[in-house]
């Protein structure tokens, strides 16, 4: 039974959360405070003993998005979705979700059989992770999340983040510019495949010496793995 209720500032010298922190839980879905009638938040004491638990863990060195996450998915069952729904989902498959859940980078709730329950507001960050880790690599992903602990103050720490940053764009750029090339030269085999869709013959040198496959394969890598392999 709630018997006390407090604005957001009594609220933030109860827990030492600031009120930018408690609206960004809001905003998370991690709590929904009742309103006065002006439209002022006001926490009751399962709203306050929440924010408790929440700060504990954040003072304890978890970062106040992780710990959202988590508490999040523990209270909204209907956001909660298993591993395989999870990669279904996202595309990324579930060993991939175990390796960042295990470094920490993705959380997730475990039921009383076991069984991982992740809240829908990693989705993203679970593509964005996969991807940089597809692109770069894992051990790099596994770096960025852990570089900022690893210095004493903001200022040392964004040297080597906005270091690590720096070179992660270099090789997704070189990336992008490979599959730019890769899309350009999958439109030059598909017009010369497409050339071939009236064809009698059979789809050979031999059968059919004329075919703008073998004549034209020189202009797309891709016509020459179709034509050549």
């Amino acid at each position: 039974m709630e018997t006390t209720s407090q604005g957001i500032g009594a609220a933030s010298r109860t827990t030492g959360l600031s009120p930018p922190q408690i609206r960004y839980l809001e905003r998370f879905g991690v709590l929904t405070p009742d309103r006065t009638s002006g439209g002022r938040r006001r926490y009751g004491d399962s709203d306050i003993a929440l924010l408790g638990e929440i700060a504990a863990a954040w003072r304890a060195g978890q970062p106040l998005a992780h710990v959202a996450r988590r508490f999040a998915g523990r209270l909204s069952n209907n956001a909660s979705a298993k591993i395989g729904e999870l990669a279904l989902k996202t595309g990324v498959k579930e060993p991939r979700i175990r390796q960042l859940v295990e470094l920490g980078i993705l959380s997730a709730l475990r039921t009383e059989g076991g069984t991982r329950l992740f809240h829908e507001s990693d989705e993203a960050l679970l593509r964005i992770a996969a991807t940089l880790a597809e692109t770069v690599s894992i051990g790099t992903v596994e770096q960025l999340a852990s570089e900022r602990k690893a210095h004493k103050t903001g200022r040392e720490s964004s040297v080597h983040v906005r270091r690590l940053l720096a070179e992660f764009e270099t090789v997704v750029d070189a990336r992008l510019a490979a599959l730019k090339e890769a899309k350009a030269d999958l439109a030059r085999a598909t017009k010369l495949v497409a050339a071939c869709a009236n064809c009698p013959n059979r789809p050979n040198p031999r059968d059919c010496p004329e075919c703008p496959m073998e004549r034209q394969r020189g202009v797309s890598e891709i016509a020459r793995i179709v034509w050549e392999s």
